[in-house]
């Protein structure tokens, strides 16, 4: 017995743990497959998740080792787009270094990372989260050209101070020295979901 689509047999691909939902095969490894299309998991589902750490000189040499392109000292690292995709995985990674840039496209993010899966968002060291007056939450970004358009003339301080609401102080880099990924899921995230099965029959279905 085979499973077809159209009366061809299928690439019947899975992966370890979906992350909470599936993708559209085009979002992954570039060609559209009618029949790999993104899904949520089952209600109540339950992902693996992850966190890891790296300073910026380590994703530049992640990147040098990939690619074989010095981008020189990391700056930037830019999630592109993730609201494109159905389960909020980007579809590729700009990496903004003093000696160039390079961008990581769809799965093969994960070999550069050395991630176990692409389903994560990305924080750094040097965002700032302001509250606006409704109570919603944003990140201001702080930016070397920003600062020194705002600061006249003379070299950048490597820090900024931010001070609250409450009166208190923090200190923020601007440029980013460390970058924290808090992922889901362990894999490609096509097709079945070995987690996401296993739970569907856990709950008695067929």
């Amino acid at each position: 017995t085979v499973m077809t689509y159209s009366g061809q047999p299928i690439d019947a691909v899975f992966s370890a743990d979906s992350g909470g939902a599936t993708e559209n095969s085009e979002n992954v490894w570039g060609t559209a497959l009618a029949y790999l299309r993104g899904v949520d998991e089952l209600a109540g589902y339950q992902p693996g998740t992850w966190t890891i750490t790296y300073s910026a000189a380590q994703i530049a040499g992640l990147v040098t080792a990939w690619s074989g392109q010095n981008i020189g000292a990391l700056e930037q690292v830019a999630l592109q787009g993730v609201a494109q995709t159905f389960s909020g995985r980007p579809l590729d990674v700009l990496f903004a270094g003093s000696g160039g840039q390079y961008t990581v496209w769809r799965d093969s993010i994960r070999g550069l990372l050395r991630l176990p899966s692409t389903l994560f968002p990305l924080s750094s060291d040097g965002q700032v989260y302001a509250q606006t007056a409704d109570g919603v939450s944003t990140i201001a970004s702080l930016s070397g050209a920003n600062a020194q358009a705002a600061g006249g003339l003379g070299p950048l301080p490597a820090t900024v101070q931010v001070e609250g609401a409450s009166g208190a102080t923090a200190s923020y880099p601007l440029v980013p020295t460390t970058y924290t990924l808090n992922g889901r899921g362990n894999g490609h995230g096509l097709g079945m979901s070995q987690d996401g099965a296993q739970y569907m029959a856990e709950q008695g279905l067929s």
